[in-house]
C-alpha cells in the first residue's frame, strides 16, 4: 500500500487531540471509540489483531492451574479496585489472584502487596502475557479506565476462561465488544484494513 502520509497517533485519549487529523478518513477499534471521536462516513471500525503467539493453537486442548484467576492490565486501569473486590466478592472457586504486568513500567509494590490470596507476578512480553492469562482458569478484572479495546479481555475470551470482568466509574467502554468471541487472526482483519486504506 502506498500512501502519501502514515498517521500513528495514540487511541486512548480525548478526541481534541486529533482535530488536525479531521481531513483524513479515520479507523477505529470499536464502536465504542467511534461515538468518542466522531460520525463520519469515511471511518470504519476495525479491531485489532490477534498474532498468532496470543491465541489458542487450534485442536490443542488448554491447560489450566483450577482456581487461578489473572489480572492483566496496566495498575492504573483497574488494579485498586479488583484488589477490593477480590477481597469482598472472589468468584466461586477461586484460591489466587495473580497479576501479571504487559507495561514496560514497574508496578509499586504498595499497590499491591499485604492482599490475602494475591501473587504478583512481575513483567511479561505480549506473548509471555498471552500464556499467563491462558494457564489461569479465569480473569478477574474492574476495568476503570474506559478503554477503547481492551485487548488482554479479547485473549480471555480467545481462550475459553472464565470471566468475571465489570466496568466501575463509567457508563459504556471498549470491554463489551472484547467480550464478543470472534475471529481477530491477521488472515480475517488484515483483509479489512486494507479494503480501507485502499479506499481512503
Amino acid at each position: 500500500v502506498r500512501a502519501d502520509h502514515v498517521v500513528v497517533a495514540a487511541t486512548d485519549v480525548d478526541s481534541s487531540t486529533h482535530r488536525h487529523l479531521a481531513q483524513f478518513p479515520h479507523q477505529f477499534v470499536s464502536a465504542y471509540q467511534q461515538t468518542e471521536f466522531r460520525t463520519d462516513p469515511r471511518d470504519a471500525v476495525i479491531p485489532p489483531i490477534l498474532a498468532k503467539a496470543s491465541s489458542p493453537t487450534p485442536g490443542e486442548e488448554r491447560r489450566f492451574t483450577p482456581g487461578r484467576w489473572v489480572y492483566a492490565s496496566s495498575w492504573h486501569k483497574g488494579l485498586e479496585a479488583t484488589l477490593v473486590r477480590w477481597r469482598t466478592n472472589r468468584p466461586p472457586g477461586a484460591a489466587e489472584l495473580v497479576i501479571v504486568n504487559p507495561t514496560a513500567a514497574e508496578y509499586p509494590a504498595d499497590r499491591y502487596e499485604g492482599h490475602e490470596g494475591v501473587r504478583y507476578l512481575g513483567q511479561f512480553s505480549p506473548a509471555g502475557v498471552a500464556r499467563q492469562i491462558a494457564t489461569s482458569e479465569g480473569m478477574f478484572y474492574s476495568n476503570t479506565y474506559p478503554e477503547c479495546f481492551p485487548v488482554i479481555v479479547a485473549i480471555a475470551v480467545a481462550f475459553g476462561l472464565r470471566l468475571d470482568i465489570a466496568c466501575e466509574g463509567h457508563v459504556a467502554c471498549g470491554v463489551a465488544e472484547a467480550l464478543v468471541k470472534q475471529d481477530l487472526s491477521a488472515n480475517t482483519i488484515m483483509p479489512r484494513w486494507l479494503d480501507f486504506v485502499r479506499g481512503a
